[in-house]
């Protein structure tokens, strides 16, 4: 059924009889929950050309707290846009990822989005850009943003689209059919480097930190040495500490320059995470910023980042965590919603014991892996300004 949809939904907007409106213009529109992040895919041919950010600022109805008059949700987590063309990288899929600020007229491009990503693979095939296969489609994705390359494998018996399934993942109501999303290039995603000051831990601020450059750049920090008690405070414990804020935003402009990622004022990117060990049967804990508040949730990129620093010996992850052996590792990132799990393939040649850990650290890591779901909410037409297109 949703296969058949797609092909209705996927039609001009003059096709299907929807010409403009006075000053607004219907523009073909999917509105996904990817993960545990929501917001609106689109077909890049539909899109103005040079200007997405105008466009994608009226579709979100932003800057308003609660963008009201668009399909934002007044949450950076139901901000977040997915655009799609037919690859021109040798993948299947092309993928831009945009991180629209609720209350900035402000459009962020330079990150990746693992939880809308996972939504691409579902979206890619109900617009028609894929065909789906028995049992299972395999589609590959790559995210201009940061010029890598994914595996998004979906569930699709009989060559139809399955959102049904046993899969849950925290943060999200209950469950749906698992969409499996492998990351083929995690090393130096931004940079080309994995650490890209060249070392794997330094001093900023008083405060040591690694600097990762692993899906997205992250900066990873010991929650004692920012004065908390637990590292397992609650999201608005952390919002309400604005001394600790503003000493992160200090390290993160400082670590953003050492890493040369230029200033970081007014970016998201890198982003902060502040580690504990874990007390909930995970790996490792995190409160992850983004950048300036606490995530309600976690990232997937930065889930990756903290995973693949725990395989590193030296790094302030690797400390804390708690580490499995072998070339196959699942690592469980607690936060405050639940956890994430994912599974790292790594190659272990020239690796060696790990002081804190006892495990083999310092092998190359393959790809990362990890399960999310998907839900289509909506499939029609968002209606936005004429002007968007002039």
């Amino acid at each position: 059924m949703l296969a058949r949809l797609s092909r209705t939904c996927s039609a001009s907007p003059t096709s299907r009889g929807l010409g403009a409106l006075g000053t607004l213009r219907p523009v073909p529109c999917l509105l996904m929950r990817g993960g545990t992040s929501r917001g609106p895919y689109f077909l890049a041919s539909d899109l103005p050309k040079e200007r997405w950010s105008p466009f994608l600022l009226d579709v979100m109805g932003s800057p308003h707290s609660l963008q009201i008059n668009g399909l934002g949700g007044g949450n950076s987590l139901t901000s977040k846009v997915g655009i799609m063309a037919p690859s021109q990288h040798g993948a299947d899929v092309d993928y831009t990822f945009a991180q629209v600020r609720v209350d900035e007229a402000v459009v962020k491009w330079k990150a990746n989005c693992g939880n809308i990503l996972a939504g691409v693979g579902p979206a890619a095939i109900m617009r028609g850009l894929v065909k789906a296969e028995d049992p299972e489609t395999k589609i590959q994705v790559f995210n201009t943003n940061t010029q890598t390359r994914a595996l998004v494998t979906v569930q699709t018996p009989g060559g139809e689209l399955s959102f049904a399934g046993s899969a849950a993942i925290d943060g999200v109501p209950g469950t749906g059919a698992p969409i499996k999303v492998t990351f083929l290039d995690v090393l130096g995603a931004r940079t080309g480097k994995i650490f890209p000051t060249g070392q794997r831990s330094e001093l900023i601020d008083g405060v040591r930190v690694t600097c990762i450059d692993s899906a997205n750049p992250v900066v990873l920090m010991h929650f004692e040495q920012l004065g908390l008690e637990t590292g397992h405070e609650s999201v608005e414990e952390l919002n309400q500490d604005l001394p600790m804020l503003q000493r992160l935003e200090h390290i993160r402009q400082e670590a953003s320059l050492r890493m040369a990622l230029g200033p970081a004022q007014g970016k998201n990117l890198p982003k902060v995470a502040v580690l504990s060990p874990p007390s909930k049967g995970g790996s490792i804990c995190s409160r992850y910023f983004v950048p300036d508040r606490c995530h309600a949730a976690h990232a997937v990129t930065g889930a990756i980042a903290i995973a693949v620093a725990t395989t590193f010996d030296g790094t302030v992850a690797e400390e804390v965590a708690v580490q499995q052996e072998g070339p196959l590792r699942r690592v469980g990132v607690e936060h405050p919603s639940g956890q994430i799990q994912m599974d790292l393939l790594l190659d272990l040649t020239g690796s060696k014991v790990g002081r804190s850990t006892g495990a083999k650290v310092n092998g190359r890591v393959v790809e990362a892996s990890l399960i999310r779901t998907a839900q289509p909410i909506m499939d029609g037409n968002v209606f936005v300004r004429s002007t968007c297109f002039d």
